[in-house]
């Protein structure tokens, strides 16, 4: 057998069409993955999530909302994820949410959160996953949808106006003359200034916490009385109320008392809530009721069980309350400084 040698020409021929081969198997793999990418909702899910947003840009320290809504045949239970205090580079400053109202011939579920930012540029919302459970048929089947990454313009509140006709006009520059004589009462004014803005600044940031935990008092209280309410016209069944009644507890327990411990076990949580001596025993006992019960709920299948749930609802609502309370007269205790207590000494005339 004899073989040809091949033409410089030939070669390079073949060359390029295996690289332009390569380069389409590339461009092809690359647009699957983005589109698995952008649709994270399964084709085959019953559950179907829209996203409405009030605005895509913003500025510094101003609230935008974010609307989740899920859509999901009847015979389908939406689980949503508890929120902390931030999501993503945005932080938390209210929510609202709807469960499981009825929707044409389908269920729905929203939840409307309050996002605002303190840094400026192009920040992104994470996806969230929201878990769900289809009991349609004898076997019960779970699954997870997540929504869509939102990205956000935040403009900072020192950026120059875009618009040509915002622009103000800049007066010249004014000299002042110095004066040749020294003020005597320099260092003690100046030492006077200091001490009221460290007094203000203090007070800004005593009374900037009392406003964050005060705002989460009152979002437990809203979503104490919507449960309440969901409750007693029947909306939602006594085991699934009980389930959402005890993480109401435990995020009252997280910012009330600290006890911040997504990680731990049911066991381990009541032991901690059981050792901090700031919990009333009556709260006590109701914390360990309402997670034992949940935790026979959610991982035994436990149905009807004997909890009055509306008397154990006005209960930690009680204790809610009761906690506000001691809060607002400890606060009225701490008396604000007064500016005309700082005051020059009296000059003392002698005969």
């Amino acid at each position: 057998m004899r073989l040809t040698p091949q033409s410089p020409r030939a070669i390079m021929k073949t060359n390029r069409g295996i690289k332009l081969l390569i380069g389409f198997s590339l461009l092809v793999f690359c647009q699957t993955g983005l589109a698995a990418e952008s649709n994270p909702v399964p084709k085959d899910s019953p559950v179907e999530i829209e996203l409405e947003l009030s605005d895509t840009q913003t500025h510094v320290a101003k609230s935008i909302e974010l609307a989740i809504t899920i859509t999901a045949p009847t015979g389908i239970t939406v689980s949503l994820p508890p929120l902390e205090e931030n999501l993503g580079p945005f932080d938390i400053v209210g929510h609202r949410d709807i469960n499981d109202v009825p929707f044409q011939k389908s269920r729905r579920w929203q939840r409307r959160i309050q996002l605002e930012s303190l840094m400026a540029g192009e920040l992104e919302i994470p996806a969230m996953e929201i878990g769900y459970v289809d009991r349609r048929k004898d076997s019960h089947t779970t699954g997870i949808v997540s929504t869509t990454p939102q990205l956000i313009s935040v403009i900072s509140n020192f950026e120059k106006p875009t618009n040509p006709q915002q622009l103000r006009d800049i007066k010249s520059v004014i000299f002042l003359p110095e004066t040749e004589s020294a003020n005597t009462n320099l260092p003690a004014a100046s030492t006077l200034a200091t001490t009221m803005l460290l007094a203000l600044g203090f007070a800004a940031v005593i009374f900037a916490k009392r406003k964050r935990r005060i705002s989460s008092q009152r979002q437990i209280l809203n979503r104490l009385n919507e449960l309440q309410t969901q409750a007693t016209q029947q909306k939602i069944g006594n085991d699934e109320a009980l389930v959402c009644l005890s993480k109401i507890a435990r995020d009252f327990s997280k910012f009330e008392y600290q006890i911040s411990t997504p990680e731990l076990t049911t066991n381990e949580f009541l032991t901690l809530a059981s050792s901090n001596p700031r919990l009333t025993s009556d709260f006590k006992q109701l914390l360990s009721n309402l997670l034992t019960q949940a935790d026979l709920i959610k991982f035994a299948g436990a149905q009807g069980l004997s909890t009055d749930i509306e008397k154990s609802i006005e209960h930690l609502t009680s204790i809610v309350k009761q906690a506000n309370l001691a809060s607002s007269e400890a606060a009225q205790k701490l008396k604000p400084l007064r500016l005309g207590s700082i005051s020059e000494p009296t000059n003392m005339e002698t005969n």
